[in-house]
């Protein structure tokens, strides 16, 4: 006879499935007391315990609490009093799908003459059947624009396009769509998905103008005899700011970045203010299987700036993460998922949610009212050193002789990157086997491994706790805390974010001081990044200094700062590939002073900028990345666009400034509570046999 039980068929609804199975006819002279039900989301590749154990003998089980269209796995596994045995067969079952696509986003192309709207899932079309273009209806600035036909583009799946718009859509004109579903059923002449149903008509929906044509007039100041024109690199400075003026309500809310890569800064759409209820309907409903990645959203005049690191792919959107100021509610959370976006993870206490969504969707999201900023994800930096002659250097064995301590009774959190190799470093005893890891914050990477390790070879007998630091600043600052909750007395860390604030406490400071409150102490790598003794200086701090006036068709756009003698722009002597952050003297989240950065070459010409809006309710900070790129000959230039005159910092990450101040240590490393920690080379360090005395 059999051991394990038999799964019949399941039964599918639309959000639930019902198991059923027949008991093992060979039991081993036990009774069934419970079964062990797993569940797949990937085919079988992994499992999970749906219920561990039933405490019964009933063979019938309902999945309940799924979204249309799931697919999901299952097997079976008797539970006597000699354990639990051999899993059943395999059994699948998909629930009905009878949720409509929800309208995601839509973009004009740069030419102005094509509209593509974006959908939550797949879409059953193809170049033979399409919808009717007299189904659309298309404004721009309320005057009507003709839609010449509806095209299927082969592998994007989740799209279609308005082609053959007239007249055309112009740059900065408020472009918006409409659909109407011809009949009130499902019909092949609709938009629909793949199990037949009808995407819900649409009115009067704004969606993104990511046109290149101008009008009649532009901001470009006009060649005049007898008047000296601006240098080119002048010039396109005033050009960028003049296009930042055209920014909607929405767009003044988004990273600069993330509008750049939506062809957004000198393009505006309208997007208006709107408080929206989640709808269920419109979740994200992912496919396997699906077709590539479409060509990248239009691009404004000029040349490119680098787009914010796409974090991933499904089907044809290209997602990035990003860090989101907001009121952290069910509804906000909702309208994510509803955009086609997943939640990393989210602090209310903070008011910060971390989450992946398409990049179309950028604007719609900071749509919503609760929505206060949203930008590309800050990435954390790991203050790394990979070995530690500490035990020597601090004269730890002696101290473990002369005062009898090794650690014990003593919890120490450690925050790093990943501890990816924790249990090879367990198996082979260079750590040992009890370790508290907080609950999914196993991280990535490994540095958090070998920070675990040197803590143990200094103080062998203290309890050992983990938590990632790289999953966003407020999810560190939470780590800060539960780690305190968990048991530790002492946290150390090596991680800092670019974007930490310089002028106040910071989400991350605001974790150090809640537990120092606490007694806990609170030790972090204050990052080794170049000092002004040593001519090693990234950095230059000082008050903003008036200097050039920035003008576009007679009118001041802003005005440049002077680093002082005359000199407008700071050389990055150094080549680098890193990171620059501007940041000044206001409260996070409410910036009402507008200042700009413009990393340019040698000629003046801007090779990358940052010009997110502050209009009081923003941070006091402009980032740049460069990415891949490596610039030898590089200047930064500050330009004040409107505002009050306000006390700055400058950071090239990597980088050495030409005029440069003290000042390097930044974040929570320089919190008040915090015990900020550099680094030194123990063979070049002052004191015999490589002890350490200060020099």
């Amino acid at each position: 006879g059999t051991l394990y039980p038999s799964v019949f068929a399941p039964a599918a609804g639309e959000t639930q499935i019902d198991l059923a199975w027949t008991a093992p006819e060979d039991t081993n002279d036990s009774e069934i007391v419970g079964y062990r039900i797993e569940v797949s989301t990937d085919g079988g590749t992994s499992w999970n315990d749906l219920i561990a154990d039933t405490g019964t003998t009933v063979t019938t089980y309902a999945h309940s609490g799924l979204v249309s269209g799931a697919t999901r796995h299952y097997r079976i596994s008797a539970i006597n009093s000699v354990g639990t045995g051999a899993p059943s067969n395999i059994a699948s079952a998909t629930t009905d799908d009878l949720t409509p696509p929800g309208f995601i986003a839509g973009v004009v192309g740069a030419d102005g003459d094509s509209l593509e709207l974006y959908f939550n899932e797949p879409l059953d079309l193809d170049p033979g059947r399409t919808p009717r273009a007299s189904s659309f209806g298309v404004t721009a600035d309320g005057a009507p624009v003709a839609v010449g036909a509806v095209e299927v583009i082969a592998g994007r799946a989740r799209s279609i396009s308005l082609i053959g718009l007239s007249p055309a859509v112009r740059q900065g004109q408020t472009a918006r769509v409409s659909y109407t579903d011809p009949t009130g059923g499902n019909d092949e002449a609709a938009i629909q998905d793949r199990a037949g149903n009808d995407a819900a008509s649409l009115t009067d929906q704004s969606v993104t103008n990511g046109s290149a044509l101008t009008g009649a007039s532009t901001r470009s100041a006009p060649a005049q005899d007898g008047v000296t024109q601006p240098d080119t690199g002048t010039a396109q400075i005033g050009a960028i700011l003049a296009a930042k003026e055209q920014r909607t309500q929405a767009q003044r809310k988004v990273s600069a970045q993330l509008l750049d890569a939506i062809g957004s800064v000198e393009l505006p759409g309208e997007q208006e203010e709107v408080r929206e209820q989640p709808d269920a309907s419109a979740g994200w409903l992912p496919e396997e299987g699906e077709g590539s990645r479409p060509p990248r959203a239009p691009w404004g005049p000029g040349s490119a700036p680098r787009r914010p690191a796409a974090t991933g792919d499904l089907g044809e959107f290209e997602f990035v993460t990003v860090d989101i100021r907001a009121d952290v509610t069910p509804e906000v959370l909702g309208r994510i998922r509803a955009l086609g976006g997943t939640v990393i993870n989210s602090v209310p206490k903070y008011r910060a949610i971390r989450a992946q969504i398409p990049l179309v969707a950028v604007q719609p999201l900071a749509a919503l009212s609760a929505v206060q900023s949203i930008r590309p994800a800050d990435e954390a930096v790991v203050h790394k050193d990979d070995t530690s002659e500490g035990v020597a250097a601090h004269q730890v064995n002696t101290a473990r002789t002369t005062h009898d301590v090794a650690g014990a009774g003593i919890g120490i959190g450690v925050i790093s990157n990943g501890v990816a190799t924790l249990a090879e470093r367990q198996a082979s005893g260079d750590l040992p086997a009890q370790i508290t890891l907080l609950p999914g914050q196993e991280g990535t990477g490994d540095e958090g491994t070998a920070m675990l390790e040197i803590v143990h070879d200094l103080a062998p007998d203290a309890e050992l706790y983990f938590a990632t630091g790289v999953s966003g600043q407020a999810q560190f600052a939470a780590n800060i805390e539960a780690l305190c909750e968990a048991g530790a007395d002492v946290i150390v860390d090596d991680i800092g974010y670019y974007l930490e604030a310089n002028f106040q406490d910071g989400i991350i400071a605001q974790g150090v001081n809640a537990v120092a409150a606490d007694g806990c102490y609170f030790f972090s790598a204050a990052g080794n990044d170049g000092n002004l003794s040593d001519g090693t200086s990234g950095v230059w701090e000082g008050d903003y200094v008036a200097g050039t006036s920035l003008t576009v068709e007679g009118s001041t756009v802003g005005v440049r700062h002077d680093f002082g003698g005359g000199k407008e722009e700071n050389a990055v002597e150094r080549s680098f590939y890193g990171t620059v952050v501007l940041q000044w003297a206001d409260p996070l989240g409410a910036s009402a002073n507008d200042y700009d950065l413009f990393l340019v070459d040698g000629e003046g010409n801007v090779l990358l900028s940052s010009t997110d809006t502050q209009d009081g309710a923003q941070d006091p900070i402009e980032r740049i990345s460069s990415g891949i790129f490596a610039y030898g000959d590089a200047r930064l230039v500050i330009v004040k666009v409107s505002g009050a005159d306000r006390y700055l910092r400058l950071q090239a990450f990597d980088g050495v400034l030409e005029i440069a101040t003290a000042g390097t240590t930044w974040g929570h490393p320089a919190a008040e509570n915090a015990v900020g920690v550099g680094q030194v080379d123990v063979r070049t360090a002052g004191g015999a046999g490589g002890v350490f005395d200060g020099t």
